[in-house]
């Protein structure tokens, strides 16, 4: 066979039926309608999201978003606040290093360049952003879930 030409498989007469019914307008959700929560409940992944040959939760993007509301958008090294006009980008890091552990009291908002730094000596990095959480925890504005 010549590159780029490959063998389909026939179409199902449902299939065919939707295809027609697609052209003709024929929806079972019609176009510029919402979709209800209960729809979108549906359709969130529940698988764990793989990044950089790590495993994190289902849900990791709104759980550090809630952190980075947290933490005021700000890093909370360097104090450098990303108000989405600056080119600073800003990341949630696991205090711990377990992708895992989820908590509120365990996440942190970093800027990129900060949490470069936290590849190394890792221990030092541990001790001091948990020095950085006990205070807020003391205050009652980091929850210890």
């Amino acid at each position: 066979m010549p590159s780029g030409v490959y063998k389909r498989k026939p179409l199902t007469e449902e299939h065919k039926k939707n295809i027609g019914r697609g052209r003709l307008g024929i929806t079972t959700l019609a176009k510029g309608t919402s979709w209800s929560k209960a729809r979108r409940e549906v359709q969130k992944p529940r698988k764990p999201i793989i990044k950089n040959n790590k495993e994190y939760s289902f849900d990791w993007h709104e759980i550090r978003k809630k952190i980075y509301r947290r933490d005021n958008w700000t890093c909370q090294d360097c104090s450098c606040k990303c108000n989405g006009q600056t080119k600073t980008k800003i990341q949630c890091h696991h205090i711990d290093y377990n992708e895992k552990n989820n908590k509120d009291s365990n996440l942190i908002t970093l800027c990129n360049s900060c949490h470069c730094k936290t590849n190394f000596r890792r221990s030092d990095w541990i001790n001091y952003f948990k020095g950085k959480c006990k205070p807020l925890i003391a205050l009652g504005s980091l929850p210890l879930s």
